[in-house]
């Protein structure tokens, strides 16, 4: 299996450089949140910047933010919907804004699901299994 070489690398410098501060992240969260407890960075996200969110009530949100100007998360949330109303175990999303007036970029936010995060290369690992079992 390929190993994710300068590329890859290049990007995830970028997504982090790049991310909105906690600052415009919170201004975002007020759209749709009247209050939390902690905002915070999640590094993980390979293709968005995201922020866990800590409500007072004891749930956690996720806010992703897409990097590039022009993208949406519209075909996201509309297959999300889809698959909740099929009983997918899918997250609720619970705000979507095509362009952020202060980014102009396309935000999401999403109740937690319960259930543990893959790592990139667990992931890669398993769908490369699952691809040349296909052929």
């Amino acid at each position: 299996m390929p190993h994710c070489g300068a590329k890859e690398n290049e990007r995830m410098m970028r997504l982090t450089a790049g991310a909105p501060s906690i600052e415009i992240v919170q201004q975002i969260a007020r759209k749709f949140l009247s209050a939390w407890t902690n905002i915070e960075r999640v590094t993980s996200g390979a293709s968005t910047y995201v922020y866990r969110i800590y409500t007072r009530r004891g749930e956690v949100l996720y806010l992703r933010i897409l990097p590039e100007a022009g993208s949406t998360f519209a075909p996201e949330v509309l297959v999300h919907a889809l698959l909740r109303r099929e009983g997918v175990s899918v997250p609720e999303v619970i705000y979507y804004e095509p362009a952020n007036d202060r980014l102009g970029l396309s935000v999401m936010a999403t109740k937690e699901i319960p259930g543990k995060e893959l790592a990139s290369r667990t992931t890669a690992v398993f769908l490369s299994k699952r691809g040349a079992s296909l052929r």
